[in-house]
C-alpha cells in the first residue's frame, strides 16, 4: 500500500525548492533493466502492444483498447448485457491514456507530439524474459474483488416522476438526457436527487430556460392569471395559477395558441388597436370562471399582456344577493296585494253594515214619529218664533221627553225636545231646549221655528 504519491506538479515544485534544474542534471542510465516495449503503457493501446509484442503464439483472445470516461462506461454497459466476450481489453479512464501524468499542468507540451515520440523512439522487442521472471515472482496477479458499494434507497416511478415534474419534464419527450449534470440521464439525476447527491438546480435546460423567463417572479407568485401573447395568438408566457383555472401547465400552455385555451378576439382587437383594455368582465362558463381582465399592447416586445383576477366568487355572492332581493320583491309585493284585498273586503262590509244601520235608524225614527202621532200635540196652531233656535231638517218635536222635575203637571205641558242645531242667544254649546207646549205644532204643520 502506497502512504503517499506525487503528482508531476509536486516533482516540479520539489524540485525548485531544491533548486535543480534536470537539464544540467548529468545523465545516467537506470539501474534497472530496460522494459522495452513495457514502457509504452503510458500512451493510449501501450499496453496492448506490450501483449502483442510478448506474446509467442495466438492466445484466442480479441485485444482492442477504450480511452474516456464515456467509453469506458459504455464498454462496461456493454459487457453487463452479455454483448462481448473473450477479449483483453485496456481501458484508461482519461482520455490519451496516462501520457503527461496526472495533474500535468503545462500546456506547452502537447500529448499527442509526446505519443509520437515515444512510439517512434521505444523499441518494439519484449523485454529479457529471465529479468522479468525475478520480478514476476514479487508480484501478484490475482485479485478478489469485493462489493462495497452504498446501499442507496431508489425512489419509486411516481418518485422519479414527480422530481423529473419539478424541472417541466413531464412527458418522455422532454427528457433531453444532454449530460449537463453529469448524470448520463434525466431519470438517474433524479433519482440522484431523491438520494440527496444531486440538486435539481444541475439541470442546465431547466436553469436556462428559468433565467429567460419574462418576469418570471410574477409568474410564480402571481395569484392572477398572467398571459403573454405574441402577434400570432401563441402563447408566450403562462403563469403557474393558470393550471388551476385551465387545467394546462406551463409547458403544455407554451406549445399552444391562445385560441386553443380561451376565445381571443379581445387580444386581436387590442393587437389591431393597440389601445387597452381595462376592467372588463368575462365569464368562461366550461371553466366555471368569472374574470375581471387587464388586456394591454406592448410596443417594445409587439405582444399582448393580459392580467385575469378571479372574481368567481364575487359574482355568485353579488348574484346570490340579487336573488334575494327579487324574492323580497315579490314576497312585498304578494303581501301588499292581500293588505289590498283585505281593505277591499273589510270596506264591503263597512258598506253593508253602514246601510243596514242606515235602514235599521231609518225604521226606529218612523216608529217614534208613529208613537208621537197617537199623542198629539200639547200647543196651540199658531206659529210661534223662538230666538236663536232651528229645528234641523226631519226634527220632529217629540212628545214626553221632559226632565224628571218638570212633569206635565208642574210645567203645563213644558219639557226638553232635541231639535237638531240650536244655539238660542247666551248659550255656548248646542243641546236640548226648554220649550213650552205652546212652541210646538201640530203634525202635518208648517214646522215650529
Amino acid at each position: 500500500m502506497y502512504r503517499r504519491s506525487l503528482n508531476f506538479n509536486d516533482i516540479n515544485k520539489w524540485l525548485e525548492e531544491e533548486d535543480i534544474v534536470i537539464g544540467d542534471c548529468e545523465d545516467k542510465p537506470f539501474t534497472r533493466f530496460d522494459p522495452r516495449v513495457n514502457r509504452l503503457y503510458p500512451v493510449t493501446n501501450g499496453v496492448v502492444n506490450s501483449v502483442l509484442a510478448t506474446e509467442e503464439e495466438k492466445d484466442g483472445y480479441r485485444k482492442f483498447y477504450v480511452h474516456g470516461a464515456a467509453n469506458c462506461i459504455d464498454l462496461c454497459k456493454s459487457m453487463s448485457r452479455g454483448e462481448i466476450s473473450g477479449c483483453f481489453i485496456e481501458m484508461n479512464m482519461c482520455s490519451g491514456g496516462c501520457i503527461k501524468g496526472p495533474a500535468a499542468g503545462d500546456e506547452s507540451i502537447s500529448r499527442f507530439k509526446v505519443k509520437l515520440d515515444m512510439e517512434e523512439t521505444i523499441e518494439r522487442a519484449p523485454a529479457e524474459e529471465d529479468r522479468m521472471a525475478r520480478v514476476w515472482e514479487k508480484v501478484a496477479f490475482d485479485k478478489l474483488f469485493e462489493d462495497h458499494s452504498p446501499r442507496e434507497p431508489l425512489p419509486t416511478e411516481d418518485q422519479i416522476r414527480e422530481i423529473l415534474k419539478i424541472t417541466n419534464k413531464t412527458k418522455p419527450e422532454d427528457e433531453l438526457n444532454c449530460g449537463a449534470c453529469g448524470y448520463p440521464t434525466c431519470r438517474e439525476k433524479a433519482i440522484a436527487v431523491f438520494q440527496h447527491k444531486a440538486e435539481v438546480s444541475m439541470c442546465i435546460p431547466f436553469m436556462h430556460e428559468k433565467a429567460e423567463s419574462m418576469s418570471n417572479l410574477v409568474m410564480e407568485t402571481s395569484p392572477n392569471i398572467v398571459l403573454i401573447v405574441g402577434e400570432d395568438m401563441r402563447i408566450l408566457e403562462y403563469s403557474a395559477v393558470g393550471e388551476k383555472y385551465f387545467g394546462k401547465t406551463r409547458s403544455e400552455a407554451l406549445q399552444m395558441y391562445l385560441y386553443e385555451l380561451i376565445d381571443p378576439v379581445d387580444f386581436q382587437w387590442v393587437f389591431d388597436t393597440h389601445q387597452n383594455i381595462h376592467g372588463k368582465r368575462v365569464n368562461y362558463p366550461e371553466y366555471k370562471l368569472s374574470t375581471l381582465q387587464n388586456i394591454v399592447y406592448i410596443e417594445r416586445e409587439n405582444a399582448v399582456l393580459a392580467t385575469f383576477i378571479d372574481i368567481t366568487r364575487e359574482e355568485e355572492q353579488a348574484r346570490e344577493e340579487y336573488e334575494k332581493k327579487l324574492e323580497t320583491i315579490d314576497l312585498a309585493q304578494k303581501i301588499i296585494h292581500k293588505q289590498m284585498m283585505v281593505a277591499q273586503e273589510i270596506a264591503g262590509l263597512l258598506g253593508e253594515t253602514t246601510a243596514e244601520t242606515k235602514t235599521t235608524l231609518t225604521k226606529l225614527c218612523h216608529s217614534l214619529l208613529e208613537d208621537g202621532s197617537e199623542g198629539g200635540y200639547a200647543g196651540g196652531g199658531e206659529e210661534r218664533e223662538i230666538p236663536g233656535v232651528h229645528l234641523g231638517s226631519g226634527a220632529v218635536p217629540l212628545k214626553g221627553v221632559m226632565t224628571p222635575r218638570d212633569t206635565p203637571e208642574e210645567t203645563g205641558s213644558k219639557g226638553y225636545v232635541h231639535i237638531g242645531s240650536a244655539q238660542p242667544s247666551g248659550v255656548k254649546k248646542a243641546g236640548y231646549v226648554r220649550l213650552n207646549s205652546g212652541d210646538l205644532k201640530k203634525p202635518g204643520g208648517n214646522g215650529g221655528k
